[in-house]
């Protein structure tokens, strides 16, 4: 009890359960997905995780800090890989990103469009760090393809980039049965603007 006591006041204290941090997350992106901003709150998410809400407070000063953390370390880290084909870097983006937009993870994105006038801050933070990373990804791909091809692009990175990821976005992702055909379709399309030939 002592050795405890004396831990604490070093600031130690009680280790913080890693498990229930990720729980929370996962959580805090379903109930928003489903109720939006406006419903989003410590109550409801500490409610439906089972925990706390002093937990989510020694975590978390607010709903958007929450918010922010949950967005962000529930998204997969976007990559750079070298696969030697412009093509198969396209495709990976492309899929990968399809991923992201299936089930709550997808909605909750949605969300943010939605609520984007009452959360600005965390819709840029969100953006400047998920899409951000995006382009840069694309970018580096696009650059390879370049040095492969011997000339530059036929089309800026940012229009290559706004239409791989643009298709993704009206498919929303989920189940529907036609990303598959039409990545190919959409990353086939990118590379032909691109005038580079692939073997």
């Amino acid at each position: 009890m002592i050795e405890e006591s004396a831990a604490r006041r070093r600031g130690g204290g009680r280790p913080r359960d890693e498990g229930l941090r990720l729980r929370v997350l996962e959580i805090a992106v379903d109930v928003y997905a489903e109720h939006g901003w406006s419903g989003f709150n410590f109550e409801t998410v500490s409610s439906a995780a089972g925990a706390g809400r002093p937990a989510l407070y020694r975590r978390w000063a607010d709903r958007s800090a929450l918010l922010t953390d949950a967005i962000l370390s529930t998204t997969p880290e976007v990559v750079d890989v070298d696969l030697g084909s412009l093509h198969d870097e396209l495709l990976r983006i492309l899929r990968e990103y399809l991923q992201v937009l299936g089930g709550s993870r997808g909605r909750a994105g949605q969300r943010l469009y939605l609520d984007r006038d009452a959360i600005p801050d965390i819709v840029a933070a969100v953006h400047e760090r998920l899409m951000g990373r995006r382009f840069q990804v694309v970018c580096a791909a696009m650059r390879r393809g370049a040095d492969r091809a011997g000339r530059p692009a036929a089309i800026p990175d940012r229009l290559a980039f706004a239409f791989l990821l643009g298709g993704a976005l009206m498919w929303g992702g989920g189940d529907d049965p036609r990303p598959a055909a039409d990545a190919e379709a959409i990353v086939a399309s990118v590379v032909a603007l691109t005038g580079f030939t692939e073997p």
